[in-house]
């Protein structure tokens, strides 16, 4: 929980890393090829069972009565993606939107789906490269612009009392060097 200094109201932030790959998830036991549907049918059940933990933390998080009623933001590499605004999806390994729809069922909405100004690429760039003789990165990844609907890196929130802005994605070869993926954010106000 969060207090904003200068209007001291709070804010809950959450931040997470969904599970990626099936590992631990088998259906029935075996160990399947990532392309197979049981495979990622045991990756989406992962990511189902992260929501349904993230729920619980917020739960307990709110069961203070002076958190009750807090806006919410949620930001993190949900390995979860939108196809496009309508919400459709295929399946791949990255859930298709399995675990979006189930933030959004329990009221989040995404901010990069919601806002009026919204960056229009994926955080994800893939890992650089990396001399060992040398000691420097090189061939830094590069966003795949007009992706937006393909991002596994997500905000939402949740809450009367938010206004989110902006959403955007911080591109620097700084940022490019330090992850696989570039740092999102929005703007938000409370009211």
């Amino acid at each position: 929980v969060m207090k904003i200094k200068k209007t001291g109201k709070m804010i809950i932030l959450l931040n997470t890393h969904m599970y990626w790959n099936a590992d631990g998830y088998d259906l029935d036991g075996k160990a399947y090829d990532k392309s197979d549907l049981r495979y990622i049918a045991g990756a989406n059940l992962a990511r189902i069972d992260n929501v349904r933990e993230l729920f619980e933390v917020l739960d307990e998080i709110k069961s203070t009565p002076e958190y009750a009623d807090l806006p919410v933001v949620l930001g993190g590499d949900l390995n979860s993606r939108y196809i496009d605004e309508t919400r459709n999806s295929v399946i791949t390994l990255h859930g298709g939107r399995i675990a979006l729809r189930e933030l959004e069922k329990n009221g989040m909405m995404s901010a990069q789906l919601t806002v009026p100004v919204a960056d229009v690429h994926t955080a994800y760039t893939g890992y650089p490269k990396y001399d060992s003789y040398y000691g420097y990165y090189y061939e830094y990844g590069n966003p795949k612009k007009d992706k937006q609907n393909t991002t596994i890196d997500h905000i939402f929130y949740m809450g009367s009392d938010l206004d989110v802005h902006v959403f955007d994605v911080i591109e620097t070869t700084f940022a490019r060097k330090t992850s696989d993926h570039l740092p999102i954010y929005v703007d938000v106000s409370v009211k």
